[in-house]
């Protein structure tokens, strides 16, 4: 993968991260909001995927001169899941763990990925492959719900 564009929605997650904590209306709950939101199907024609997201979650998608396009799913708790879809790459699963990233081995749309957690940044991604393109679902543990990005994890689908 490309590191143009993991460096790009890292820093967007980070900003993005930076304005939900300096805002004075985040919610004190840990109940995360976007739980309660009813479930829908959003499809993306140009990145080749479909995924469910909230009722009341905004989604937007960019897409950048290389091919990449990387599409930000905002539930009202302003934790930012991205999806970085992109011709596909010759890259493995395989590569050993970093000082600070744990990653496991785990199975998306039927096909396997790996998913790593940051534990400085608190970050977490999943990379998966798909027959023509590479899909990279990212979020932030820090603020965000782990059960929110499993679920959308779980309801990710590579259209052929």
């Amino acid at each position: 993968m490309s590191l143009r564009p993991a460096l790009t929605v890292s820093v967007m997650l980070s900003l993005l991260f930076v304005r939900s904590t300096l805002r004075a209306d985040v919610p004190t709950s840990n109940t995360p909001s976007g739980t309660t939101d009813a479930w829908q199907t959003y499809r993306s024609e140009q990145g080749g995927f479909s995924v469910d997201v909230g009722a009341t979650w905004t989604v937007g998608e960019r897409l950048e001169a290389s091919g990449v396009l990387i599409t930000t799913l905002t539930p009202s708790s302003g934790v930012v899941i991205a999806i970085i879809s992109q011709p596909r790459t010759l890259h493995s699963h395989d590569s050993p763990d970093l000082m600070n990233a744990r990653c496991t081995d785990v199975t998306i749309s039927a096909r396997p990925a790996k998913t790593c957690f940051d534990s400085m940044s608190f970050s977490v991604s999943t990379t998966v492959d798909g027959p023509s393109r590479t899909f990279v679902i990212m979020s932030n543990r820090k603020r965000g719900d782990q059960r929110i990005y499993d679920h959308v994890l779980a309801s990710f689908r590579i259209r052929q």
